[in-house]
């Protein structure tokens, strides 16, 4: 059961409260606000491990390959200078050629002023509006180099999705049996407890671990 985290407060009576769970770890769980902690799909939490599955070449990258990964390490809300950047970094004829193999559907925007003019200028959805264009990109890079099918990147008994949850036990340092979900983008969302999210995370920032993560 989640814990009332904090409410807000409109005078003395509470407008707003928010429930939830908070872990964290050093070499073991350090505070938690639940004596059980539960699971969760890890959903975009999950991007930057993703992004290093696709196992794509960092030390040669150009300018414009830094910025298309650093992208597919988080999420876009599609403003009409995002899109801009985003359509610059993928001209080329053959990322052009990739994009087809997105496995969700082309969208319009979240931000909503650029959704609304969009659409009021007849223009359709397009691929590049998704708020994880640039990760389904990377992992289509990764596949291409690796020689794997682009068209069913999305199941899990893809190379890819065998090497993401390979990354993700190394990380973890256990052998991961773990039910997945799909998540909005159709990708395998794999359950993690919240004490294995703030374990993910703790390897991602430790600098020490920097070498480790050039090795994926």
């Amino acid at each position: 059961m989640n814990r009332e985290l904090f409410s807000l407060l409109r005078g003395e009576n509470h407008e707003v409260t928010f429930y939830g769970e908070i872990v964290a770890v050093s070499d073991g769980v350090e505070f938690a606000t639940n004596d059980v902690v539960t699971s969760y799909p890890t959903r975009s939490l999950l991007k930057p491990f993703q992004f290093l599955a696709a196992g794509l070449p960092r030390e040669k990258w150009s300018g414009e390959e830094r910025n298309r990964y650093v992208a597919a390490t988080g999420s876009i809300s599609a403003t009409k200078s995002q899109v801009e950047a985003l359509e610059k970094w993928y001209s080329s004829p053959e990322l052009k050629e990739r994009i087809p193999k997105i496995c969700f559907a082309p969208t319009y925007p979240m931000d909503e002023s650029h959704r609304v003019h969009l659409k009021e200028a007849g223009i359709k959805p397009q691929y590049v509006h998704h708020n994880c264009f640039s990760k389904h990109m990377s992992i289509l890079a990764g596949c291409a180099q690796n020689g794997w099918s682009l068209n069913d990147y999305h199941s899990t008994s893809h190379p890819y999705h065998t090497r993401l949850m390979t990354t993700l036990s190394a990380f973890l340092g256990e052998d991961l049996k773990v039910e997945t979900v799909p998540d909005g983008c159709l990708l395998p969302s794999p359950i993690f407890s919240l004490k294995q999210m703030a374990k993910l995370y703790q390897v991602l920032a430790n600098p020490k671990n920097d070498g480790r993560l050039k090795d994926i």
